[in-house]
Protein backbone atom coordinates (compact mmCIF):
# COMPACT_ATOMS: atom_id res chain seq x y z
CA UNK A 1 0.00 0.00 0.00
CA UNK A 2 1.66 3.24 -1.08
CA UNK A 3 -0.10 5.82 1.09
CA UNK A 4 -0.97 5.98 4.78
CA UNK A 5 -2.82 3.37 6.86
CA UNK A 6 -6.25 2.51 5.50
CA UNK A 7 -9.02 4.83 6.62
CA UNK A 8 -11.43 1.99 7.40
CA UNK A 9 -9.05 0.47 9.90
CA UNK A 10 -8.02 3.77 11.44
CA UNK A 11 -11.56 5.04 11.82
CA UNK A 12 -12.63 1.77 13.43
CA UNK A 13 -10.66 2.90 16.46
CA UNK A 14 -12.82 5.07 18.77
CA UNK A 15 -10.07 7.64 19.29
CA UNK A 16 -9.94 8.27 15.55
CA UNK A 17 -13.63 9.08 15.15
CA UNK A 18 -13.32 12.55 16.64
CA UNK A 19 -10.60 13.36 14.12
CA UNK A 20 -12.45 12.07 11.07
CA UNK A 21 -13.68 15.44 9.91
CA UNK A 22 -10.33 17.14 10.33
CA UNK A 23 -7.96 14.61 8.86
CA UNK A 24 -7.25 13.94 5.22
CA UNK A 25 -6.60 10.22 4.98
CA UNK A 26 -5.39 8.09 2.13
CA UNK A 27 -8.35 6.06 0.90
CA UNK A 28 -10.91 8.80 1.68
CA UNK A 29 -10.41 10.48 -1.69
CA UNK A 30 -7.62 10.48 -4.21
CA UNK A 31 -4.72 8.24 -3.18
CA UNK A 32 -1.65 10.02 -1.92
CA UNK A 33 1.50 9.56 -3.97
CA UNK A 34 4.01 7.11 -2.59
CA UNK A 35 6.87 8.71 -0.64
CA UNK A 36 10.12 8.89 -2.52
CA UNK A 37 12.56 6.18 -1.52
CA UNK A 38 16.25 6.88 -1.84
CA UNK A 39 18.07 5.05 -4.60
CA UNK A 40 19.92 2.05 -3.19
CA UNK A 41 23.30 3.33 -2.12
CA UNK A 42 23.99 1.30 1.00
CA UNK A 43 24.85 -2.33 1.41
CA UNK A 44 22.02 -4.90 1.38
CA UNK A 45 20.63 -5.90 4.77
CA UNK A 46 18.86 -9.10 5.78
CA UNK A 47 16.51 -8.69 8.76
CA UNK A 48 15.53 -11.66 10.91
CA UNK A 49 12.77 -11.26 13.51
CA UNK A 50 12.00 -13.18 16.65
CA UNK A 51 8.81 -15.21 16.99
CA UNK A 52 6.50 -12.76 18.73
CA UNK A 53 4.15 -10.23 17.14
CA UNK A 54 6.00 -7.32 18.77
CA UNK A 55 9.40 -8.45 17.49
CA UNK A 56 7.97 -8.82 13.99
CA UNK A 57 6.34 -5.38 14.16
CA UNK A 58 9.63 -3.73 15.12
CA UNK A 59 11.42 -5.70 12.39
CA UNK A 60 8.96 -4.30 9.82
CA UNK A 61 9.75 -0.78 11.03
CA UNK A 62 13.49 -1.48 10.76
CA UNK A 63 13.10 -2.85 7.23
CA UNK A 64 11.11 0.15 6.04
CA UNK A 65 13.53 2.63 7.63
CA UNK A 66 16.51 0.88 6.05
CA UNK A 67 14.86 0.99 2.62
CA UNK A 68 14.19 4.68 3.00
CA UNK A 69 17.84 5.19 3.88
CA UNK A 70 18.80 3.54 0.57
CA UNK A 71 19.54 0.00 1.75
CA UNK A 72 18.07 -2.93 -0.21
CA UNK A 73 16.40 -5.26 2.29
CA UNK A 74 16.49 -8.98 1.62
CA UNK A 75 14.16 -11.61 3.01
CA UNK A 76 15.60 -13.74 5.78
CA UNK A 77 16.13 -17.39 4.85
CA UNK A 78 13.31 -19.70 5.86
CA UNK A 79 13.83 -21.00 9.38
CA UNK A 80 16.39 -18.31 10.21
CA UNK A 81 17.03 -17.93 13.94
CA UNK A 82 18.26 -14.87 15.83
CA UNK A 83 20.86 -17.14 17.43
CA UNK A 84 22.51 -17.79 14.09
CA UNK A 85 22.37 -14.28 12.63
CA UNK A 86 25.81 -13.72 11.12
CA UNK A 87 27.50 -12.67 7.94
CA UNK A 88 27.55 -9.54 5.84
CA UNK A 89 24.46 -7.37 6.25
CA UNK A 90 22.61 -9.62 8.71
CA UNK A 91 20.66 -8.25 11.66
CA UNK A 92 18.11 -9.73 14.06
CA UNK A 93 15.38 -7.84 15.92
CA UNK A 94 14.65 -9.58 19.20
CA UNK A 95 13.07 -9.47 22.62
CA UNK A 96 16.15 -9.96 24.81
CA UNK A 97 14.08 -11.32 27.69
CA UNK A 98 12.68 -14.14 25.61
CA UNK A 99 16.14 -15.10 24.31
CA UNK A 100 17.70 -14.82 27.77
CA UNK A 101 15.04 -17.11 29.26
CA UNK A 102 15.93 -19.66 26.60
CA UNK A 103 19.70 -19.37 27.03
CA UNK A 104 20.02 -19.16 30.81
CA UNK A 105 16.70 -19.59 32.63
CA UNK A 106 18.39 -20.26 35.98
CA UNK A 107 20.49 -17.11 35.67
CA UNK A 108 17.45 -14.96 34.88
CA UNK A 109 15.15 -16.69 37.39
CA UNK A 110 17.12 -17.78 40.49
CA UNK A 111 15.29 -20.59 42.28
CA UNK A 112 13.66 -19.46 45.52
CA UNK A 113 14.03 -20.94 48.96
CA UNK A 114 10.56 -21.19 50.45
CA UNK A 115 9.92 -20.27 54.05
CA UNK A 116 9.56 -23.27 56.32
CA UNK A 117 10.31 -25.80 53.58
CA UNK A 118 13.43 -27.88 53.16
CA UNK A 119 12.50 -28.71 49.58
CA UNK A 120 11.93 -25.15 48.42
CA UNK A 121 8.30 -25.87 47.49
CA UNK A 122 5.73 -24.48 49.93
CA UNK A 123 2.64 -26.47 50.71
CA UNK A 124 -0.60 -25.26 49.18
CA UNK A 125 -2.67 -23.03 51.46
CA UNK A 126 -5.59 -24.68 53.16
CA UNK A 127 -9.04 -24.05 51.70
CA UNK A 128 -12.10 -24.19 53.94
CA UNK A 129 -14.45 -27.04 53.13
CA UNK A 130 -17.29 -24.66 52.36
CA UNK A 131 -15.15 -22.83 49.83
CA UNK A 132 -16.64 -19.51 51.03
CA UNK A 133 -13.84 -18.18 53.21
CA UNK A 134 -10.49 -16.95 51.96
CA UNK A 135 -7.63 -19.43 52.19
CA UNK A 136 -4.86 -18.77 54.67
CA UNK A 137 -1.89 -16.89 53.15
CA UNK A 138 1.38 -18.74 52.68
CA UNK A 139 4.65 -17.82 54.36
CA UNK A 140 6.67 -16.34 51.50
CA UNK A 141 10.14 -17.49 50.53
CA UNK A 142 13.22 -15.57 49.42
CA UNK A 143 15.28 -15.35 46.27
CA UNK A 144 17.57 -12.94 44.46
CA UNK A 145 15.82 -10.51 42.15
CA UNK A 146 15.02 -11.82 38.69
CA UNK A 147 17.32 -10.70 35.88
CA UNK A 148 16.79 -7.22 34.46
CA UNK A 149 17.51 -5.67 31.04
CA UNK A 150 21.29 -5.46 31.49
CA UNK A 151 21.51 -9.05 32.68
CA UNK A 152 19.31 -10.16 29.78
CA UNK A 153 21.70 -8.53 27.30
CA UNK A 154 24.70 -10.20 28.92
CA UNK A 155 22.95 -13.57 28.79
CA UNK A 156 22.02 -13.06 25.13
CA UNK A 157 25.56 -12.08 24.12
CA UNK A 158 26.96 -15.08 25.98
CA UNK A 159 24.47 -17.29 24.14
CA UNK A 160 25.46 -15.74 20.80
CA UNK A 161 29.10 -16.50 21.60
CA UNK A 162 28.24 -20.13 22.30
CA UNK A 163 26.26 -20.35 19.07
CA UNK A 164 29.16 -18.85 17.09
CA UNK A 165 31.46 -21.45 18.60
CA UNK A 166 29.12 -24.32 17.72
CA UNK A 167 28.10 -24.89 21.35
CA UNK A 168 24.52 -25.31 22.54
CA UNK A 169 22.91 -21.94 23.21
CA UNK A 170 21.07 -23.08 26.33
CA UNK A 171 23.15 -23.67 29.42
CA UNK A 172 22.54 -27.03 31.10
CA UNK A 173 20.81 -26.77 34.50
CA UNK A 174 23.26 -26.65 37.37
CA UNK A 175 26.27 -25.58 35.29
CA UNK A 176 28.71 -23.19 36.90
CA UNK A 177 27.98 -20.55 34.28
CA UNK A 178 24.24 -20.92 34.76
CA UNK A 179 24.54 -20.17 38.44
CA UNK A 180 26.86 -17.22 37.96
CA UNK A 181 25.47 -13.68 38.19
CA UNK A 182 25.96 -11.65 36.15
CA UNK A 183 26.24 -14.07 33.27
CA UNK A 184 29.77 -13.86 31.82
CA UNK A 185 30.76 -13.84 28.18
CA UNK A 186 32.56 -17.15 27.68
CA UNK A 187 35.95 -17.26 26.03
CA UNK A 188 35.28 -19.56 23.08
CA UNK A 189 36.76 -20.08 19.63
CA UNK A 190 35.10 -17.66 17.23
CA UNK A 191 33.99 -15.26 19.98
CA UNK A 192 35.33 -12.32 17.98
CA UNK A 193 32.94 -13.21 15.14
CA UNK A 194 29.87 -13.50 17.37
CA UNK A 195 27.00 -11.05 16.94
CA UNK A 196 26.29 -8.64 19.77
CA UNK A 197 23.67 -6.15 20.90
CA UNK A 198 24.16 -3.15 18.61
CA UNK A 199 21.25 -1.09 19.92
CA UNK A 200 18.38 -1.54 22.35
CA UNK A 201 15.18 0.27 23.26
CA UNK A 202 14.84 2.68 26.17
CA UNK A 203 11.55 0.90 26.87
CA UNK A 204 11.83 -2.03 29.25
CA UNK A 205 9.88 -5.20 28.51
CA UNK A 206 8.91 -5.95 32.10
CA UNK A 207 6.96 -9.12 32.76
CA UNK A 208 4.18 -8.42 35.23
CA UNK A 209 0.94 -9.74 36.67
CA UNK A 210 -2.39 -8.13 35.81
CA UNK A 211 -5.82 -8.58 37.40
CA UNK A 212 -9.17 -6.96 36.75
CA UNK A 213 -10.05 -3.81 38.68
CA UNK A 214 -12.82 -5.76 40.43
CA UNK A 215 -10.41 -8.48 41.55
CA UNK A 216 -7.93 -5.88 42.78
CA UNK A 217 -10.65 -4.07 44.74
CA UNK A 218 -12.10 -7.23 46.31
CA UNK A 219 -8.68 -8.53 47.33
CA UNK A 220 -7.21 -5.10 48.17
CA UNK A 221 -4.39 -5.89 45.75
CA UNK A 222 -1.68 -3.37 44.98
CA UNK A 223 1.43 -5.52 44.81
CA UNK A 224 2.31 -9.01 43.70
CA UNK A 225 2.46 -10.43 47.22
CA UNK A 226 -1.19 -9.43 47.65
CA UNK A 227 -1.92 -12.44 45.44
CA UNK A 228 -0.94 -14.61 48.39
CA UNK A 229 -3.68 -17.17 48.90
CA UNK A 230 -5.92 -15.74 46.17
CA UNK A 231 -4.82 -18.07 43.37
CA UNK A 232 -6.02 -21.26 45.04
CA UNK A 233 -8.57 -23.19 42.94
CA UNK A 234 -8.09 -20.53 40.26
CA UNK A 235 -6.45 -20.27 36.83
CA UNK A 236 -3.60 -17.95 35.88
CA UNK A 237 -3.28 -17.09 32.17
CA UNK A 238 0.10 -17.17 30.42
CA UNK A 239 0.64 -15.96 26.82
CA UNK A 240 0.89 -18.81 24.33
CA UNK A 241 4.30 -17.68 23.04
CA UNK A 242 5.66 -18.03 26.56
CA UNK A 243 3.71 -20.95 28.00
CA UNK A 244 3.76 -23.28 24.99
CA UNK A 245 7.29 -22.74 23.63
CA UNK A 246 9.32 -25.95 24.06
CA UNK A 247 12.56 -23.96 24.35
CA UNK A 248 11.10 -22.04 27.31
CA UNK A 249 9.84 -25.05 29.26
CA UNK A 250 12.49 -24.70 31.98
CA UNK A 251 11.93 -20.94 32.18
CA UNK A 252 8.17 -21.22 32.61
CA UNK A 253 8.67 -23.84 35.32
CA UNK A 254 10.92 -21.41 37.19
CA UNK A 255 8.44 -18.56 36.65
CA UNK A 256 5.67 -20.63 38.21
CA UNK A 257 7.95 -21.64 41.07
CA UNK A 258 8.90 -18.04 41.83
CA UNK A 259 5.27 -16.86 41.73
CA UNK A 260 4.34 -19.61 44.16
CA UNK A 261 7.20 -19.12 46.61
CA UNK A 262 7.62 -15.32 46.43
CA UNK A 263 4.06 -14.14 45.79
CA UNK A 264 2.03 -17.01 47.25
CA UNK A 265 0.29 -17.58 43.91
CA UNK A 266 -0.10 -21.32 43.39
CA UNK A 267 -3.11 -21.75 41.09
CA UNK A 268 -4.97 -24.93 40.25
CA UNK A 269 -3.96 -24.47 36.60
CA UNK A 270 -1.91 -22.36 34.21
CA UNK A 271 -3.78 -21.58 30.99
CA UNK A 272 -1.63 -21.06 27.89
CA UNK A 273 -4.43 -21.14 25.31
CA UNK A 274 -4.55 -17.39 24.60
CA UNK A 275 -1.83 -15.15 23.20
CA UNK A 276 -3.69 -12.11 24.54
CA UNK A 277 -4.32 -12.88 28.21
CA UNK A 278 -6.56 -9.85 28.68
CA UNK A 279 -9.45 -11.79 27.12
CA UNK A 280 -9.61 -14.62 29.71
CA UNK A 281 -9.21 -12.04 32.48
CA UNK A 282 -12.13 -9.94 31.28
CA UNK A 283 -14.51 -12.90 30.97
CA UNK A 284 -13.37 -14.23 34.36
CA UNK A 285 -11.75 -17.38 33.00
CA UNK A 286 -8.53 -16.51 34.85
CA UNK A 287 -7.84 -14.83 38.18
CA UNK A 288 -4.57 -13.24 36.98
CA UNK A 289 -2.44 -13.07 33.84
CA UNK A 290 1.21 -12.67 32.92
CA UNK A 291 1.68 -9.64 30.66
CA UNK A 292 4.28 -7.13 29.57
CA UNK A 293 3.70 -3.86 31.40
CA UNK A 294 3.64 -2.07 28.01
CA UNK A 295 0.66 -4.18 26.83
CA UNK A 296 -1.67 -1.75 25.02
CA UNK A 297 -4.81 -3.54 26.21
CA UNK A 298 -4.23 -2.94 29.93
CA UNK A 299 -5.85 0.49 30.19
CA UNK A 300 -8.72 -0.07 27.71
CA UNK A 301 -9.57 -3.30 29.52
CA UNK A 302 -9.43 -1.65 32.98
CA UNK A 303 -6.78 -4.10 34.15
CA UNK A 304 -4.54 -3.40 37.13
CA UNK A 305 -0.81 -4.16 37.15
CA UNK A 306 0.43 -5.40 40.49
CA UNK A 307 3.65 -3.87 41.80
CA UNK A 308 6.81 -5.98 41.87
CA UNK A 309 9.11 -4.24 44.33
CA UNK A 310 11.00 -7.43 45.18
CA UNK A 311 11.82 -8.39 41.58
CA UNK A 312 9.79 -11.59 41.29
CA UNK A 313 9.63 -11.37 37.49
CA UNK A 314 12.33 -10.58 34.90
CA UNK A 315 12.65 -7.92 32.21
CA UNK A 316 14.46 -7.19 28.96
CA UNK A 317 14.36 -4.84 25.97
CA UNK A 318 13.83 -4.88 22.22
CA UNK A 319 17.28 -5.05 20.63
CA UNK A 320 19.09 -5.35 17.32
CA UNK A 321 21.74 -8.09 17.11
CA UNK A 322 24.49 -8.14 14.52
CA UNK A 323 28.22 -8.38 13.97
CA UNK A 324 29.31 -4.71 13.99
CA UNK A 325 31.66 -5.21 11.06
CA UNK A 326 28.85 -6.81 9.02
CA UNK A 327 26.85 -3.57 8.68
CA UNK A 328 28.00 -0.27 7.21
CA UNK A 329 27.88 2.88 9.33
CA UNK A 330 24.65 4.16 7.79
CA UNK A 331 22.80 0.88 8.42
CA UNK A 332 23.97 0.94 12.03
CA UNK A 333 22.80 4.54 12.35
CA UNK A 334 19.38 3.60 10.95
CA UNK A 335 19.03 0.77 13.46
CA UNK A 336 19.97 3.08 16.30
CA UNK A 337 17.43 5.70 15.18
CA UNK A 338 14.59 3.19 15.37
CA UNK A 339 15.67 1.55 18.61
CA UNK A 340 16.36 4.87 20.35
CA UNK A 341 12.81 6.01 19.51
CA UNK A 342 11.24 2.96 21.17
CA UNK A 343 10.44 4.43 24.55
CA UNK A 344 7.53 2.97 26.54
CA UNK A 345 4.88 5.13 24.86
CA UNK A 346 6.18 4.53 21.34
CA UNK A 347 6.45 0.79 21.94
CA UNK A 348 2.90 0.67 23.29
CA UNK A 349 1.61 2.55 20.23
CA UNK A 350 3.33 0.13 17.87
CA UNK A 351 1.94 -2.84 19.79
CA UNK A 352 -1.53 -1.31 19.69
CA UNK A 353 -1.67 -0.71 15.93
CA UNK A 354 -0.43 -4.24 15.17
CA UNK A 355 -2.80 -6.15 17.45
CA UNK A 356 -6.51 -6.76 17.80
CA UNK A 357 -9.27 -7.08 15.17
CA UNK A 358 -8.42 -3.72 13.60
CA UNK A 359 -4.68 -4.31 13.37
CA UNK A 360 -2.89 -2.60 10.51
CA UNK A 361 -0.72 -4.53 8.14
CA UNK A 362 2.96 -4.61 9.04
CA UNK A 363 3.80 -2.13 6.26
CA UNK A 364 1.00 0.30 7.15
CA UNK A 365 1.88 0.12 10.84
CA UNK A 366 5.55 0.73 10.09
CA UNK A 367 4.72 3.81 8.02
CA UNK A 368 2.30 5.17 10.62
CA UNK A 369 4.85 4.70 13.40
CA UNK A 370 7.80 6.18 11.50
CA UNK A 371 5.78 9.26 10.49
CA UNK A 372 4.49 9.87 14.01
CA UNK A 373 8.02 9.50 15.39
CA UNK A 374 9.38 12.05 12.91
CA UNK A 375 11.59 9.47 11.18
CA UNK A 376 9.71 9.62 7.87
CA UNK A 377 8.02 12.43 5.98
CA UNK A 378 4.27 11.99 5.54
CA UNK A 379 3.11 11.56 1.92
CA UNK A 380 1.39 14.49 0.28
CA UNK A 381 -2.29 14.59 1.21
CA UNK A 382 -1.78 12.49 4.34
CA UNK A 383 -1.94 14.26 7.67
CA UNK A 384 -0.18 12.60 10.57
CA UNK A 385 -1.72 13.09 14.01
CA UNK A 386 0.04 14.97 16.76
CA UNK A 387 -0.75 12.15 19.14
CA UNK A 388 -1.95 8.57 18.88
CA UNK A 389 -5.10 7.90 16.86
CA UNK A 390 -5.38 4.70 18.76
Amino acid sequence: MSGGPSAARLLARPAALALAGALVLTGCGRPAPAPTTAAPTGSPVTVTAGQTRLEQAVAAVVERHLRHRGHPVQAAPEGASPWTVSGEGSVAVVDTLRLALEADPAGMLPAPTAAGSATGAPAAPSVPASGTASPSPLPLGRAPRAGGPEEAERVVEAGLARAAAGVDVALPPGSAEASASPSPKPTLPGREQAPEVLASSPAVLQLGVAVTAATAARGQMDSMDDLNGHCVQQTVAVPTHLGQAPELERATSLLYERLGALAGCRPASWSTAAEDVTAPLIVDEARAGLVYTTDPELDPSALVLLGDATGVLPSGRIAALAQPEALDADAQAALKEVLDALDAEALTVLARVTSGPDALSAEDAAQYWLVTQGLEVAPEGWIAPQGSWF
